[in-house]
């Protein structure tokens, strides 16, 4: 395999990465790929592998994640596919083909790899558990599970199963366990003690279990709140808008013919009415009401007020504040009442907003088929003229 071939694979490579990651892919990234297929072509020649293979290696690294791109099951197959699709316009034998779509597959988790190839593509696309950015890449990891699985993953227990990982996972080279051994095992250690920490003060399990649901809730419905709240807010700026579109065309297109035109007053008068009422209503809708309950030292003591909401506490000390939200953080009944305050007083918006909302539609509506009436009977009694 020419050296040219690898260079057109990382520059195909690279423009895929570069510019069409999904939103979820924040561990299977550019920055992955750049990694193994260094850290795959250091191991070889520490491995004394031959050079076509190295080459080999280096393309199944740039390819081996592309079909995560497109879909999770499965990718390292389709993965295998596009790297098909690209080396067939190359000039390679087929046995070096097979090689790479082979390479490719050694990186499934399930399967164990079968000869000293397979085994270095499989540690260096777990290099990153040996170098000093292992507990950022394994962040970013978290962070793209989070997305995938739609909730959060507590630190404590996202670095519990990474304990569990690091158990059963070893290197298969020489070369990967001299380089990446002593930062593996220094890794592994911070996270074991983590997890011994934290288990000192876990809750029982059903209680934790039962936590973890009542926040799923609350961040779920205060989700859906602020989206119900953005999609009033549109719906009023179209009115908004439209309504804005009518006065100005009625002000400088009709207004100024009235004098030779009489019978058009009266519908013209109308359907401004009608425009200026749904304005107001539209207005009135996306107003913003912040209530300022006066929140005194005392109120916070006693918990009195809502401190999640600014309003409560835009007059308070920064000292009083501060303790006042320590207390929240260490009280979860505490915390979850000041919840269902926000979603209470949310919904109290939501009302108001959706209530005006439909007091603007309803009259734009009924509105503009009246005006719409009164304009063709004023045509009407205008062609026809006095009997």
């Amino acid at each position: 395999m020419d050296q040219q071939i690898v260079q057109s694979a990382k520059e195909f490579a690279t423009e895929k990465l570069a510019n069409g990651l999904p939103p979820y892919a924040k561990y299977h990234d550019l920055e992955h790929t750049l990694t193994v297929a260094s850290e795959v072509r250091d191991l070889a020649l520490k491995e004394g592998i031959e050079t076509n293979n190295i080459r080999c290696l280096e393309v199944a690294a740039w390819f081996h994640d592309l079909g995560y791109l497109q879909r999770i099951q499965g990718h390292e197959a389709l993965s295998a596919e596009i790297a098909d699709e690209f080396l067939s316009k190359q000039e390679i034998s087929k046995e070096e083909r097979e090689l790479v779509h082979r390479l490719i597959h050694a990186t499934e988790m399930t399967g164990k790899p079968q000869d000293k190839l397979e085994m270095l593509m499989r540690d260096a696309d777990l290099a990153h558990l040996g170098l000093e950015v292992a507990a950022e890449r394994s962040d970013l990891l978290r962070q793209e599970r989070e997305i995938l699985l739609g909730h959060s993953l507590k630190k404590s227990d996202w670095a519990k199963m990474n304990v569990e990982f690091f158990e059963k996972h070893g290197y298969f080279t020489d070369a990967a366990k001299e380089k990446y051994g002593p930062q593996k095992d220094k890794y592994q250690k911070s996270l074991k003690e983590k997890v011994k920490k934290k288990s000192k003060k876990e809750k029982p399990k059903s209680t934790k279990n039962k936590g973890r649901g009542v926040e799923t809730m609350f961040r779920v419905t205060l989700k859906n709140h602020t989206a119900l709240s953005q999609i009033a807010d549109n719906k009023a700026n179209i009115m908004l808008s439209i309504n804005a579109i009518i006065i100005s065309i009625v002000l400088t297109s009709l207004l100024p013919k009235l004098d030779n035109n009489a019978y058009l007053l009266w519908p013209s008068v109308l359907l401004l009415t009608v425009c200026i009422v749904a304005v107001i209503f539209a207005t009135i809708s996306t107003i913003p009401k912040v209530t300022r309950n006066g929140t005194n030292p005392e109120m916070v003591k006693n918990r009195k007020t809502n401190l999640l909401f600014f309003g409560n506490f835009q007059g308070l000390d920064l000292d009083v504040y501060l303790d006042g939200m320590k207390d929240v953080m260490e009280n979860e009944d505490y915390l979850y009442e000041s919840l269902i305050k926000d979603l209470y007083y949310l919904g109290k918006v939501l009302n108001k907003k959706y209530r005006y909302l439909r007091l603007c539609y309803t009259v734009f509506v009924v509105g503009i088929v009246l005006s719409v009436l009164a304009y063709m009977l004023s045509l009407y009694f205008m062609f026809q003229g006095p009997a």
